[in-house]
């Protein structure tokens, strides 16, 4: 985990922005989500500590956003998504949107895309909007930047724990078959 930052945003999107050019490029090469925390504190913004998660998940970022000890007033969350996965959670975005269990995190959402847009969601039920394009592209993009509606909650959920189980199966059988 990264440090905060100590450079101060004359708005939210601006931090995002900032972010994202930093590290998008850096999550697609490693495979592995970035994130932070977006606060404001006497009319500045500014990040949080810089999150490293894996591929599919950054869970620092909701860690931090809920800790009750915060350096200003949390104003939303930022990660990557770092490449494409066809029929991401049931959906045809290929991660190049939100997904369902990022419906979890507080205040507003921003993602660093692999077809190079950032995407806002303000409130889960109204459409993303693109506020940036021209960020790294992921190797294997294959999309168009466009709006996507998001993914919902408890189906990616049972999607999730479904995928869990059969990598779980898996793992046995090929241990049973080392054992052999």
């Amino acid at each position: 985990m990264g440090e905060s930052s100590s450079k101060r945003y004359a708005s939210a999107d601006e931090a995002v922005i900032g972010f994202l050019k930093a590290y998008q490029e850096k999550s697609q090469n490693e495979l592995k989500e970035y994130g932070a925390v977006v606060y404001r504190k006497r009319g500045e913004y500014f990040l949080g500590k810089t999150h490293i998660g894996v591929e599919g998940s950054v869970i620092g970022i909701f860690l931090e956003a809920l800790n009750p000890f915060k350096p200003g007033r949390t104003i939303g969350t930022i990660h990557t998504h770092p490449q494409e996965i066809p029929r991401a959670f049931g959906t045809d975005s290929k991660a190049n949107s939100f997904s369902g269990m990022d419906a979890v995190l507080p205040g507003i959402r921003y993602l660093g895309a692999p077809n190079g847009a950032i995407y806002k969601s303000v409130k889960n039920r109204k459409p993303n909007t693109v506020i940036f394009e021209g960020l790294a592209k992921a190797p294997n993009n294959t999309m168009d930047v466009k709006v996507f509606g998001n993914t919902k909650f408890w189906a990616e959920l049972f999607f999730r724990v479904k995928l869990s189980f059969r990598r779980l199966r898996r793992s046995r059988k090929t241990e049973k078959q080392k054992k052999k």
